[in-house]
């Protein structure tokens, strides 16, 4: 996500291979302290949405499957 990107890029951290410098593959997690000054955050990344009878699924997931998968 360019918001993401922008917000690395803005702590003085690098995207390379589209990993956190070259490394780690999240911009948000819990733990991955050494990242904390290249602007990995342990604040959630967080979209709400209004349940209707719509709606079929919730999907919560990590990088493994995002790795794969789009929003």
């Amino acid at each position: 996500m360019k918001k993401e990107r922008k917000r690395i890029k803005a702590f003085g951290g690098k995207i390379l291979a589209n990993r956190v410098d070259g490394e780690l593959a999240l911009t948000r997690t819990f733990g991955d302290f050494i990242y904390k000054e290249h602007g990995v955050s342990c604040h959630p990344d967080v979209k709400r949405i209004k349940v209707t009878k719509d709606l079929a699924y919730v999907i919560i997931a990590s990088d493994g499957i995002w790795d794969s998968l789009s929003n």
